[in-house]
This record gives structure tokens, C-alpha cells and sequence, in this order.
């Protein structure tokens, strides 16, 4: 049995990366936790970002919104930072664009 041991650690040590492992060992799961990272969770937000971004910039007077409170309206006057929102029984409420959930009934969420 310790004739065994004797042969058997230091082959699995030279098998396994030796003692110390190296940068490499050391470097290569952090680069693949990155990368994984990076596909999964930053870039979809990333494009899901990118697609409200530019519903919010096309929006149109006439165009019927629901803002992220749920108020639903149709918007009546567009400027560069807000919008003129008529909620119903002429009443108009003024929005930031960023308040924008979705525009006719398309949320930026929805596949395409």
C-alpha cells in the first residue's frame, strides 16, 4: 500500500497540473466564468436596452403607450426629454420618455 502511494501521488500531481497549478490553471476558469457571464447576463440586457431605446425615441403623436405605473393613454404632443399623455376625460399628464413601458401594445420584450 505505501509502495502505492509512493508512485501513485506523484503521477496524479503531474497529471493534474502539479502542485501549484499555474497562472494558467489559475487564469482559464476565471476567463470562462467571464465569457459566460458575459453572453448570459450583459449582453441580452444590453440589447433589450437597446430596443426600448429606440421604441422610446419613435414613439408618434397618436401612438397609444402604457408607462411603467400602468397609466395607459395616447399621446398627443411629443418633445425631445417628455411627452403629453391624454389618459382619458381630457385629461393630458405630462411623462418622461423613460417612463415608457410599451407602444401600441408592443413591449421591447417581445420577441420579434
Amino acid at each position: 500500500m505505501l509502495l502505492l502511494a509512493r508512485f501513485a501521488l506523484p503521477l496524479a500531481a503531474q497529471f493534474f497540473g502539479g502542485e501549484g497549478g499555474g497562472l494558467l490553471g489559475f487564469l482559464l476558469p476565471l476567463v470562462l466564468i467571464g465569457a459566460v457571464f458575459y453572453f448570459l447576463i450583459i449582453r441580452p440586457q444590453r440589447q433589450r436596452e437597446q430596443k426600448r431605446q429606440e421604441m422610446v425615441n419613435d414613439v408618434e403623436e397618436g401612438d397609444q403607450i402604457v408607462t411603467i405605473g400602468g397609466m395607459h393613454g395616447s399621446i398627443t404632443k411629443v418633445e425631445d426629454e417628455s411627452i403629453l399623455a391624454d389618459v382619458g376625460s381630457e385629461t393630458r399628464i405630462r411623462f418622461d420618455k423613460d417612463a415608457i413601458a410599451s407602444v401600441n401594445g408592443v413591449s421591447p420584450d417581445d420577441d420579434e
